[in-house]
């Protein structure tokens, strides 16, 4: 897998998971915190089995940009892996300046995927709720790692929902 450095920490663990071996691209203030991937050596690109990325940057807050989502679609494609853009911050802006999606760019679907969650923006953290768009076969393999690496849902709105049940039961049962 490869990602940038700095990066979200939880990419780590999740390629201990799934066996996968890491290689982190630095990333400098100077370059707005945007990597080259071409920076990679050969060796570890013809390994690669996914790109993952997160645009705004934690932990930089850095924004992408159309360029650099087109450059790496096109070198994802060149070396034909997948990309992983996990947009979890995609509802805060900086400096009046509005996240871009990379799903916004042409051919994205065909290569790659996008995480969003509403823990962030809706200020529910711990609660777990999101969903993944973009390429079917993509989503179809993260389903199969999701079945057994995944959080549950926040224990308060599953106390909830399971009260919520009980007593739509004793409401069918007495008529």
């Amino acid at each position: 897998m490869v990602t940038t450095d700095p990066t979200y920490p939880l990419y780590y663990s999740a390629a201990r998971l799934s066996g996968a071996g890491v290689h982190a691209v630095p990333v400098y203030e100077e370059d707005d915190f945007l990597p080259d991937w071409n920076k990679i050596p050969d060796n570890v690109l013809s390994k690669t089995g996914m790109l993952i990325m997160n645009y705004p940057n934690n932990p930089t807050g850095a924004m992408a940009t159309e360029d650099f989502f087109a450059d790496t679609l096109a070198f994802a494609k060149a070396h034909r892996f997948p990309i992983v853009h996990d947009f979890a911050y995609g509802a805060f802006g900086f400096d009046g300046k509005r996240p871009l999606s990379f799903l916004q760019t042409p051919g994205a679907k065909e290569y790659g995927v996008e995480i969003y969650t509403m823990s962030k923006t809706y200020n529910m953290a711990g609660w777990r709720f999101g969903f993944l768009v973009g390429n079917a076969s993509i989503i179809q393999a993260f389903k199969r790692f999701h079945d057994n690496a995944h959080s549950d849902v926040f224990g308060a709105r599953s106390k909830t929902r399971r009260q919520r049940h009980c007593l739509g039961r004793k409401i069918v049962s007495k008529n």
